[in-house]
């Protein structure tokens, strides 16, 4: 059946992707909230064929008024609880850097290290590593 399906979409011109190639599994997403500056957008955790990867939205922002801004993930929920405002300073070893931001603005995507527990993984932050400031933050629901 499936063969015969195939040659039917062949001579009209069209291909037959299995749906499991276009599947992308969001295991868990959030929101973008101001920290130490306002914020937008959406980040998806994403897990395909045993790699997983932070998708920000296209709507994605957060300032380009501060340096040496990082992607970080924490295990923790609520990140900034214990955190002064208004750096919002992080404290060693409560997060993990993922990698330097790409841009302060619209649709990226970072792989996250093999080694990372993704399920243990709570929120995404934008953070500068310069002056140890928090700029925006995701909980991943």
């Amino acid at each position: 059946m499936l063969q015969r399906t195939s040659l039917a979409a062949a001579a009209l011109g069209l291909s037959l992707i299995p749906l499991q190639a276009c599947a992308q599994p969001i295991q868990r997403s959030g929101r973008f909230l101001a920290a130490e500056h306002p914020a937008a957008g959406e980040v998806r955790l994403e897990q395909r064929n045993g790699n997983a990867t932070l998708v920000f939205s296209q709507d994605f922002r957060t300032t380009d008024q501060a340096p040496d801004l990082f992607v970080v993930v924490s295990p923790m929920a609520m990140p900034l609880e214990n955190s002064p405002a208004p750096a919002y300073p992080l404290t060693p070893g409560t997060f993990r850097v993922v990698a330097p931001l790409k841009a302060t603005s619209g649709s990226q995507r970072y792989g996250l290290p093999a080694d990372l527990k993704t399920s243990e993984q709570r929120s995404v932050l934008i953070w500068c590593r310069q002056y140890n400031a928090t700029m925006s933050w995701a909980q991943l629901e």
